[in-house]
C-alpha cells in the first residue's frame, strides 16, 4: 500500500507496484509449475523459505521470519509430502 501513499502520477505508481509484485508472481510461477511436479514445489519453496532467512538474518523480529518463511516452508513440506505419496501409489 506504500505505492499508492506517494501520490506519484499513473504510470509511476503502476511502475512502482509491478516492482512490488514480482516476488509474488515469482511464486505464482513455481506454484503452476509445482501442480504436475510436486518435488518441484518441495525443493524450490523449501529453498526460498531458507534464503529469505539467510539474507535478512537480524534485520527483524523472530515473527518476521516464521510469518514469511513458515508458509514457504509448509508449503514445501506439502509439495514433498504429496510427491512422497504420489511416487508409492499410496491412495489418498
Amino acid at each position: 500500500m506504500d505505492v499508492f501513499a506517494d501520490g506519484d502520477g499513473f504510470r509511476k505508481t503502476a511502475l512502482a507496484l509491478l516492482m512490488h509484485l514480482v516476488p509474488t508472481f515469482f511464486v505464482v510461477l513455481i506454484l503452476v509449475l509445482s501442480w504436475r511436479k510436486d518435488w518441484i514445489g518441495g525443493i524450490v519453496y523449501t529453498i526460498l523459505g531458507i534464503l529469505y532467512i539467510v539474507f535478512t538474518w537480524g534485520k527483524f523480529h523472530w515473527s518476521a521470519y516464521a510469518l514469511i518463511s513458515g508458509p514457504l516452508f509448509l508449503s514445501g513440506f506439502l509439495f514433498l509430502v504429496s510427491w512422497h505419496l504420489n511416487k508409492n501409489n499410496v491412495p489418498g
